[in-house]
This record gives C-alpha cells, structure tokens and sequence, in this order.
C-alpha cells in the first residue's frame, strides 16, 4: 500500500469508522443544528420581548431615562439568580 506523503498512514477523517458505543459526526452535527436553533429561538423571543418592555416604559415614563433597558436587566439578572440558587 502506498501512503501519500505527509498522513503518517493514517486514514482521512471520512474514512474513520466511530468505536461502538460511540455517536459519529453525523449524528454530533444533528444535536449541534437542534442546539443552534433552539438558541436562535430563544434569543428571537427574548428580543422580541425586551422591545414590548422598552415600549411599554417608553409610553409610561418617557424618553428622558432608558427605563426599559434597566427593567429588562433587572428582571433578567434576578431569573438568572433564581435558576443559579436552583443548581440549574
């Protein structure tokens, strides 16, 4: 058999076969998808509901002092609290 210079006779990474037991890369890529949109999703939805807050506190105090950011990072850091005292 000859081997090509420089891959030290090993095979190329489409030719390796995953010890049993184990996930190839297929099935790697299909959790990374389902991770990625399920991110995406989340990061849609709360965008979507830091601009409702922002509106909202536009109409009730004004222009003159970012209420709806402040709000929003209040009520994000006390749900991140929550979720870290409950070992999440």
């Amino acid at each position: 058999m000859v081997v090509p210079a420089g891959t030290a006779g090993y095979p190329s990474p489409a030719m390796r076969v995953a010890p049993a037991g184990t996930t190839n890369g297929n099935q790697r890529r299909g959790s990374n998808l389902k991770h990625l949109l399920l991110v995406m999703l989340g990061g849609g939805i709360g965008a979507g509901g830091r601009h409702l807050v922002s509106l909202a506190t536009l109409r009730l105090f004004g222009p003159g002092f970012p209420v709806g950011t402040l709000t929003v990072n209040v009520a994000g850091s006390l749900v991140m609290g929550l979720f870290l005292s409950a070992g999440w």
